[in-house]
């Protein structure tokens, strides 16, 4: 059972008051292509067989059964090489169409994971790990979109962090804002715009609340200093 799962699931139905059903849909090391729809491989041009993971654990619930929202944490597999963590942007922004159009439901919330840090990332000097992190922050372009930032959690030998509750806590946020409209700051600082005055760069950020402020991180046992 998806751990992140469970305390999100948990979190919410002890903040709503009312039931939370939970499908368990996973798959351990799998690429995103493999969780495609069919309507999205036909946007895309492609055909494919139709024996994959999303017709196998997804498809045979989007007929007639109801489903609030999606959380999704997937990406470390599309981060082998540069090429695939390049089409990530593309594909990732189809599957999510593509699993409204099957549902029925083009507001479905979908709820994802930004890859955590992972030192040891052996592919490519580890330029591939952001390279896929920008590509899944532009799915936020997509309406009823929300993401946790996870970079802070990982780790430098395990590409699996073990920091559950913090990325479920995140989801939970962005859950209460987009799926049940709550009114309340649901995400970390993103970067908006930036202007170059002079010797200066004026940054902007959305979500930046009531401002930004320095703090002591703990980074995989290494403490750096809010002065750092």
């Amino acid at each position: 059972s998806s751990a992140v799962g469970f305390v999100f699931a948990k979190k919410l139905q002890e903040d709503l008051k009312i039931p939370i059903g939970l499908i368990d849909a996973n798959r351990g090391g799998s690429f995103i292509s493999l969780w495609e729809p069919p309507h999205a491989l036909k946007a895309k041009g492609e055909r494919r067989p139709a024996r994959n993971m999303f017709n196998s654990m997804i498809g045979s619930y989007a007929h007639g059964f109801p489903i609030k929202g999606v959380i999704w944490y997937q990406g470390e597999s599309d981060a082998i090489n540069l090429q695939k963590a390049q089409q990530y942007e593309k594909t990732f922004k189809a599957m999510i169409e593509g699993w409204r159009h099957e549902f029925k439901d083009p507001d479905m919330p979908f709820l994802f994971v930004q890859l955590a840090s992972y030192e040891r990332n052996p592919y490519q000097h580890g330029i591939t790990y952001p390279v896929l992190r920008d590509a899944q922050s532009a799915a936020l372009e997509l309406k009823n979109t929300g993401m946790a930032v996870a970079i802070e959690l990982g780790m430098i030998h395990d590409i699996h962090p073990p920091q559950k509750i913090e990325v479920s806590e995140r989801l939970f946020l962005a859950a209460k804002k987009i799926a049940y409209n709550q009114d309340i700051e649901f995400s970390g600082p993103l970067y908006k715009s930036h202007e170059i005055k002079g010797n200066k760069i004026i940054v902007s950020f959305a979500h930046s609340a009531k401002g930004l402020k320095a703090k002591t991180v703990d980074l995989d046992g290494t403490m750096l200093n809010q002065d750092k």
